[in-house]
């Protein structure tokens, strides 16, 4: 029979296998025989399915468990990743700062498939572009520096946004531990974070959804909104640079008046809580409501993206930012601001294609070498955390935000950082000397990592974590023949009918008083 022969055939396998020496473990599965024998059983079962089989995949840990105790019993995870921060040059300590935020991560009710494409990844690429864009004038003499921080975690508490701005609001942060380059306890991925101080930051702007702008066919251009909160910091000087920088962009406005009186979710809220006098907006596609009415769902693709309205919502960002950080005590002239700053469209549209189609683009390729294996679709998931790795879509934000804003580089043909001297790191074959661009942990606050272990330190703080999925299993399991099924049913049907008679006869004969 069938089952002889896979039998013959997986004990010959068996003694080959043994003899072979590997460098992984090799198990051999007793149960497939078993599992082969009840499949030839059910073939030829004359009585329908003799043999059933459970496949049981579940995740730790069970409903209610806090998540101390689920990280103290090791069932759980943080979520968390790594936000990156990036400068046009080396930040100097003693200049104020106009920080410029974006969200890198989003959600939906399949993590796999958190695209997020206008949430939040319209502003990724607007911030990304900007940067690009602005990187070639450096030097225009800035009295606030632009510093651009692409945040991670956001959508679980704020999480790279309140660790990064508990960290540089001193005296909170303490390093324990020093190691090269960074701080091993409790750990930070880089020690440049020193040169930014909460008190230095004075404006901020922040890039939420803008893929999904209204199209006003009265004016026919696209509809932008400029989201202030009269209660915190001055505003003033960021609403005109960007009513100049709209004036020079073709078929869009941005408009100040806007139906909130409070700012969109963004990370503006968590800077603002250290420090209220930040002079704070956020840019949208929307007045009011959101726009985009696939917010949080898988649904939320880049089709759903006005890639050509992205594009020049990122020029205006650029020369938006560009005006701001000149900070000039007379208010900033057309001529202030440099006629060819403006993104470029078809880099919009490549990192669009990165972070809403395939990792597996033209951008990344320049800068990776992409083996044969299938790459899944993108997600931006934040996921579980880990110091001693990144995902890919945020490396490649890193990568591409050091290679735009490098102070030096050399080509070369380079495979790894190790081949790049002084500390460079190879990025398109070429080595690239960058001092302000680094990554910095997006963990909630209220986690303590020592020895291996996580631990919750503060309570108050946002406490998200995942559970650790169980070891999938399959048990088998005989079955009722059809027969067994029919009696059980008969059976059934007459305890139903003499429950019934019996319940007739006592309200008949002996009634309730």
């Amino acid at each position: 029979s069938d089952y002889v022969v896979l039998h013959v055939l997986v004990r010959i396998l068996h003694r080959i296998l043994i003899v072979i020496p590997f460098d992984f473990f090799v198990f051999f599965l007793q149960t497939l025989l078993r599992y082969a024998q009840a499949y030839e059983e059910n073939a030829k079962g004359d009585y329908g399915m003799q043999w059933g089989a459970n496949l049981r995949a579940w995740m730790y840990p069970h409903a209610g468990t806090d998540p101390e105790t689920c990280l103290r019993r090791g069932t759980c995870a943080p979520l968390g990743g790594k936000s990156v921060i990036a400068a046009l040059d080396t930040i100097v300590p003693e200049q104020d700062i106009l920080l410029v935020t974006a969200t890198l991560d989003t959600t939906a009710f399949f993590h796999d498939l958190a695209i997020g494409a206008s949430a939040y990844q319209s502003g990724v690429v607007a911030v990304m572009a900007a940067a690009s864009a602005l990187a070639p004038y450096r030097s225009a003499g800035f009295k606030r520096q632009p510093v651009f921080a692409l945040f991670d975690g956001e959508a679980w508490g704020y999480t790279g946004s309140r660790l990064f701005a508990r960290d540089v609001d001193e005296p909170h942060f303490e390093c324990n531990v020093e190691s090269t380059g960074h701080c091993s306890e409790p750990f930070r991925a880089s020690f440049a974070y020193k040169n930014i101080s909460m008190e230095r930051i004075t404006h901020l702007i922040d890039a939420s959804q803008l893929g999904n702008p209204n199209h006003s066919d009265e004016l026919g251009e696209n509809e932008y909104f400029l989201h202030s909160d009269a209660t915190f910091g001055d505003t003033a000087s960021l609403k005109q640079a960007f009513s100049l920088a709209a004036s020079a962009v073709p078929k869009l406005s941005v408009s100040s008046n806007t139906t909130w009186e409070e700012l969109p979710p963004s990370p503006a809220h968590t800077f603002l809580l250290s420090r209220p006098s930040i002079g704070a907006t956020v840019l949208a596609d929307h007045s009011h409501a959101f726009r985009n009415p696939y917010f949080g769902s898988r649904f939320d693709e880049g089709a759903a993206v006005d890639a050509d309205a992205l594009c020049r919502v990122s020029s205006v960002l650029a020369r938006a930012v560009y005006a701001a950080a000149l900070a000039s005590d007379q208010p900033v002239a057309p001529a202030d601001v440099p006629p060819a700053l403006k993104a470029d469209c078809d880099k919009v549209h490549q990192l669009l294609e990165c972070f809403t189609k395939s990792i597996n683009c033209s951008l990344a390729r320049e800068m990776y070498t992409f083996g044969e294996g299938l790459i899944p679709p993108p997600t931006h998931y934040v996921g579980v955390y880990s110091h001693r790795r990144t995902n890919l879509n945020n490396k490649f934000v890193f990568d591409f935000l050091v290679n735009a804003t490098a102070n030096s580089r050399e080509q070369s043909d380079c495979q790894l950082d190790k081949d790049c001297p002084s500390g460079g790191r190879c990025v398109a074959s070429a080595c690239i000397w960058n001092d302000h661009t680094f990554f910095y942990d997006a963990i909630s606050p209220g986690f303590a990592y020592k020895d291996g272990v996580y631990s919750v330190v503060n309570s108050s703080e946002p406490l998200w974590t995942e559970a650790y999925w169980h070891g999938p299993s399959v048990q088998m399991f005989r079955m009722l023949s059809p027969k067994a099924d029919q009696v059980v049913f008969v059976g059934g049907m007459v305890f139903l009918g003499a429950c019934t008679l019996l319940l007739w006869l006592g309200q008949r004969f002996c009634p309730i008083a």
